[in-house]
């Protein structure tokens, strides 16, 4: 029997439903169940190989100023007394920027003096006992040198020679007396000969010993010899060396510092006169760092006077930007004074590949550009946007970055196919902002799955 549900089985109450359900003239129809919505897989962009131009191009800000500036410094070094124009003013040609206070210098003058007087004194008083030196080296020297004539004189060939004869004849005798005792010991009736000829084998072999021992003992000879020649060579060329020291040693020492000191006490006096800077044409002050009671050192610029007239681009680029950059390039050029419009230009010069400053004012460092056709548009303090196109190629493959994958320093897409898809290594050319050469693994016209 069926399953029990309270007090009925479900056999019996599924056959009063299906009775019921027969007996009903108008069926009940169900409503169409709503379909649950599949989750739409989002598409992967996809890309085609193009074949096209691929340009590299450089972006950067230049500022407008004067094409013909001089940086302006103090010949001497001293502390500012008096500023007569600052930075932004407008100059003259024989206008005294500013000027220094001499006193300082006056003193480096007194210095100098007693500097020079005592280089003098010091070579003077050197060159008493200069001349005496230079012969006992001279005197050393010629002793060394007679010592190793004598040792080389000294010959061991003929002792050698000698002793090397006496182990031939050493040893043909013990030869002569082993043949004699072999032949002596194989024949019965010579057989009473055999102690002599062993004594005089044992006399050979004693001979020989010695002979050996003496050619060993003029072989170490010869050897301490040549050691002690090469000793005496050695000495020989310490003496030379000390002489041609002792030579050298009063020019580059006393005699330069007496000169230098007569140098520096004339450049001191001429300089006297030299405690301003002057202004060496009209124009205007683009940098003065310049502070009235401020010490500035000789020769660093601390002024900068710029021609008024013809102005360009100025722009300050990091090295590493600049490697595919050379002089001659076309730039295209926006004012921020003229929106809408485009200049050319050129690039005029480069920076320079090493740049230093000890101070003062920085040494220019930017790269320059002439701007064509802007006379009258071009304003002093003005901001440029410069575009260079640095490399271009046409008629060459190439997919936009966002197509290439890069996994561990390898290049690869994913190119769709009827059967699927696959992964294949591409090597790039020209890389540009937006488009980048394929030079191998895909061909034209092939679709790429993006990431």
């Amino acid at each position: 029997m069926g399953r029990p549900i309270g007090n009925y089985h479900l056999p019996a109450l599924l056959i009063a439903a299906l009775l019921l359900s027969a007996c009903n003239p108008q069926q009940t129809v169900q409503p169409t169940p709503t379909p649950i919505p599949t989750a739409a897989i989002p598409r992967q962009p996809t890309y085609n190989v193009a074949r096209g131009e691929v340009i590299k191009t450089l972006e950067f800000l230049s500022r407008i100023q004067p094409i013909e500036d001089e940086q302006l410094a103090f010949e001497v070094e001293g502390r500012i007394a008096k500023i007569n124009f600052k930075t932004g003013d407008d100059v003259q040609a024989g206008d005294v920027i500013a000027e220094l206070d001499v006193s300082d210098l006056r003193n480096q003058i007194e210095q100098a003096t007693i500097e020079y007087s005592t280089a003098q004194l010091v070579l003077s008083r050197t060159l008493a006992t200069f001349t005496e030196t230079l012969q006992y080296a001279q005197l050393d020297l010629n002793v060394a040198s007679l010592r190793l004539q004598q040792a080389q004189a000294k010959d061991f060939g003929p002792a050698i020679a000698l002793a090397q004869a006496e182990i031939a004849r050493a040893q043909r005798s013990m030869a002569d007396a082993e043949a004699g005792l072999n032949s002596a010991r194989n024949t019965p009736a010579d057989k009473e000969m055999i102690p002599g000829f062993e004594r005089i084998m044992l006399d050979a072999q004693i001979q020989l010993s010695r002979a050996r021992a003496n050619l060993q003992d003029l072989t170490q000879a010869q050897k301490q010899h040549a050691f002690d020649i090469n000793i005496l060579g050695q000495e020989v060329q310490r003496q030379r060396l000390n002489l041609s020291k002792i030579k050298n040693s009063l020019d580059p020492n006393l005699e330069r510092a007496v000169e230098v000191g007569r140098l520096t006490l004339e450049r001191l006096q001429k300089q006297l006169g030299r405690a301003q800077i002057i202004a060496p044409f009209g124009g205007r002050l683009t940098a003065a760092r310049l502070t009235v009671g401020g010490n500035v050192r000789a020769l660093d610029p601390v002024v900068v006077i710029a021609k008024p007239g013809a102005l360009e681009a100025a722009a300050d680029i990091a090295p590493e930007r600049l490697t595919d950059v050379t002089v001659g390039m076309t730039v295209t050029i926006a004012l921020n004074n003229q929106p809408g419009k485009t200049f050319v230009g050129v690039v005029r010069r480069m920076p320079p590949l090493s740049v230093s400053a000890a101070g003062g004012v920085n040494q220019d460092k930017s790269m320059r550009i002439t701007i064509q056709d802007a006379e009258g548009v071009l304003k002093d303090g003005d901001l440029a946007r410069c575009l260079i196109i640095t490399a271009k190629k046409d008629s060459v493959l190439w997919l936009p970055p966002q197509a290439v994958r890069n996994f561990q320093g390898r290049r690869f897409v994913v190119v769709k196919e009827p059967d699927g898809e696959r992964r294949a290594d591409v090597k790039l050319g020209l890389q540009g902002e937006d488009r980048l050469e394929i030079l191998s693994g895909v061909l034209e016209g092939q679709t790429i799955v993006s990431p």
